[in-house]
């Protein structure tokens, strides 16, 4: 469980990520 605990972390994480590019790039 922890580590699939950690797995989900990390996919959110990516997507912040990943939001806050995309939102760097429009402006």
């Amino acid at each position: 469980t922890r580590d699939e605990g950690r797995g989900d972390q990390a996919k959110s994480n990516v997507k912040d990520a990943g939001e806050k590019i995309k939102d760097a790039f429009r402006k």
